[in-house]
């Protein structure tokens, strides 16, 4: 798998971060892969090529990718990260091993002027959860106190492949959000995106992919936020 031809364009609403999805070892079409804001949070969107491989990283694994190559430079702290997530997805599901092929180098983090913490919130019980948790274990001045949600289009809305842009149902999530986004002093901040239509198969989304789907979303807002949240559905002894 190749992930080629990385950019951040200009749309009417806003900005969007896009790369080609070129696969190599399987018998699937080649496929642009995006994430895109509104004009607002604009400036906060990053063609970031991490975003681009924690997305394909567990697609490659499921579908016997050799390899998954991208020609940016990667931070190796992340790819420690994901030499250790393909490991346990190896253990679990029996996958052959990937390669990850990437340009010479060490990126640097995003400079920020200040950290930043962040959550999803899709208004299931589990991200209200964790943002009401860490409402309860941080004062608002602390660093890990959240200030943003990332609420997605593309993944329980319209998240397969097929059903049409669901934008009615996105917009009427988007108004019931608000007053409690307002009523924890939270900014939130939409995201749409398509990366679950690369294999939207149910069993594959719920147990391989969904976590590194939302990683994958978080570091697109690399430039805004330092760290961010993903709510468990399950506790530890599940």
């Amino acid at each position: 798998m190749r992930i080629e031809d990385l950019r951040l364009e200009r749309t009417a609403a806003g900005a969007r971060a896009v790369a080609t999805v070129i696969w190599e070892d399987c018998n699937r079409p080649t496929q642009e892969i995006y994430f895109e804001t509104e004009e607002e949070f604009a400036q906060d969107l990053s063609c970031n090529p991490h975003a681009f491989l924690i997305a394909c990283l567990p697609l490659a694994l499921r579908h016997g990718e050799a390899r998954v190559a991208i020609r940016e430079e990667i931070c190796p702290e992340l790819r420690n990260g994901l030499l250790t997530a393909m490991a346990f997805l190896r253990a679990w599901y029996g996958h052959k091993p990937v390669r990850l092929e990437t340009k010479e180098g060490a990126r640097l983090p995003w400079p920020r002027a200040q950290e930043r913490a962040g959550s999803f919130l899709s208004g299931g019980v589990d991200s209200l959860a964790t943002l009401r948790a860490n409402r309860l274990d941080y004062p608002p001045n602390h660093p890990r106190a959240i200030k943003d949600c990332l609420l997605v289009h593309g993944f329980d809305i319209s998240g397969r492949a097929g059903l049409g842009p669901e934008q009615e149902t996105f917009m009427r999530a988007r108004a019931s959000l608000l007053p409690i986004a307002r009523d924890a002093g939270v900014t939130l901040i939409p995201v749409s995106t398509n990366i679950r239509h690369l294999d939207d198969e149910l069993h594959f989304w719920e147990y391989e992919y969904v976590g590194a789907a939302l990683a994958a979303v978080a570091h697109v807002f690399a430039r805004r936020l330092s760290v961010v949240s993903i709510a468990s559905s399950f506790d530890a002894y599940h």
